[in-house]
């Protein structure tokens, strides 16, 4: 059954009224009336001004929001059963319409578009909140990073060739499973996306549903379901455990000043677990005894400390006491392949490397090498550290906000997992603490 609920909810002494329309479960939409009242006469019990209080039109005030909420039910009956999309933008003309308030119509038509279309919403929502900054993690409680900013825009555009392939515009209650799954198979069979991609673009997608929503925009509520997802598939991704660390390391590069730099940022990269975009960006300045302690991550905003590990500290020695010059991110990502080429690590993997010809990643046999790029940092860190020290402890070093994404790091093959255990099996016989074999 329609309601509507009358609520004080500025934080001002004197400010307007909000009005609340609620129909069963799916319809629960707040807009202003416009109506401002002071604080202190407004009754919260009855949802009506203070007859008693210093307001002297208050029994005025009430008669009009008693018509104001026989108003806003009548208009729903009447264009609920015309099939009108009853959203907030349905809510204020409402009561704009009671009132006798002007339509201004150029924002009206622009404000039915955004309410009505899930990519112009998007792009609104992007430019007025994402752009701004204006809204901010619920976890770290800081704004998008500008790089995955970018990310969502991507996602904005891949929906809007979406519609452009399949001819349509789509409406924010069409973004349902049938979407879903058609802009699945669209990414595979027309753009040639990998799996993992296709993931991170469907949940993008989830993410501009619960900023919909939250908008009281009629945004179609199967985005909920389990349904509206696509598959994921473990990576190829490479990493590069403790003996290869120690090859880099003890590796003479004869004066290649290039292949030095990169190589002694590989190796801190590796033993610190942060981002490039954090790594390549150190200095003395965040040096703090034999702690490196960072007060902000680029990406997450997070304050990471971690102990200087003794190949940096021969890093920084031998270059009394900086870091090596910079790289360009293109950069290091070229000059790190050609310093594990160098070093022998060659040996053939399986991995996912990118195709310049379609600009796609593709899973092939690979010598090593070939396949490192800068997130083999963190992800070698990752593994490398696994199972020795608490994975708690890993996390907040790393700057891993939870365990899901912390685990998708971990790289150990299921041979390198059991030689592992084998190695502990060994040590306890060495021990004494296993049973002899006749």
């Amino acid at each position: 059954m329609a309601a509507v609920k009358f609520y004080y909810r500025s934080s001002k002494d004197t400010g307007a009224l909000t009005l609340r329309f609620l129909h069963g479960r799916g319809i629960d939409i707040p807009c202003t009336t416009g109506v401002n009242i002071p604080k202190t006469n407004w009754d919260k019990k009855r949802q009506r001004v203070k007859n008693s209080g210093s307001l002297k039109n208050a029994a005025e005030i009430n008669k009009k929001l008693l018509n104001l909420e026989a108003h806003i039910v009548h208009q729903f009956t009447m264009d609920f059963m015309t099939g009108e999309d009853i959203d907030s933008l349905w809510l204020k003309k409402s009561i704009a319409k009671f009132f006798g308030r002007p339509a201004y119509e150029g924002k009206v038509k622009q404000e039915a578009v955004i309410q009505k279309f899930f990519v112009p919403f998007c792009d609104n929502w992007t430019k007025d909140y994402l752009d701004t900054g204006k809204w901010k993690n619920p976890k770290t409680k800081k704004p998008i990073a500008y790089k995955s900013v970018r990310h969502y825009c991507s996602t904005i555009d891949k929906v809007r060739k979406f519609e452009e392939f399949s001819n349509r515009k789509l409406k924010n209650s069409d973004i349902n499973v049938d979407f879903c799954q058609e802009f699945v198979t669209y990414l595979i069979e027309q753009e040639a996306y990998s799996t993992n991609y296709i993931n991170k673009v469907i949940t993008r997608v989830k993410f501009f549903c619960n900023r919909a929503e939250e908008k009281g925009v009629n945004i179609n509520k199967e985005f909920r379901s389990n349904m509206f997802s696509a598959p994921i598939e473990k990576t190829k991704d490479p990493y590069l455990n403790e003996h290869e660390l120690k090859r880099l390391f003890d590796h003479d590069f004869s004066g290649d000043d290039k292949l030095e730099r990169a190589r002694d940022w590989l190796i801190i990269g590796a033993h610190t677990g942060a981002r490039v975009s954090d790594f390549l960006k150190m200095d003395a300045s965040i040096i703090e005894g034999d702690y490196i302690h960072i007060e902000e991550t680029e990406k997450t905003g997070a304050t990471v400390t971690i102990p200087i590990h003794d190949y940096i500290k021969v890093i920084l020695k031998r270059r009394q006491g900086k870091f090596p010059k910079s790289f360009t991110f293109p950069n290091f990502n070229l000059a790190i392949k050609d310093v594990c080429e160098a070093a022998g690590i060659d040996n053939v993997i399986e991995a996912g490397i990118n195709n310049p010809e379609t600009n796609r990643k593709e899973i092939i046999f690979v010598e090593k090498y070939k396949a490192v790029s800068s997130h083999i940092c963190r992800r070698s860190f990752a593994t490398n550290h696994y199972g020795k020290i608490p994975t708690a402890d890993l996390m907040k070093i790393g700057g891993w906000a939870t365990e899901t994404a912390f685990l998708k790091y971990i790289k150990k093959s299921s041979f390198e997992s059991a030689a592992e255990l084998k190695k502990l099996w060994d040590k306890a016989k060495e021990q004494g603490h296993s049973l002899k074999i006749a």
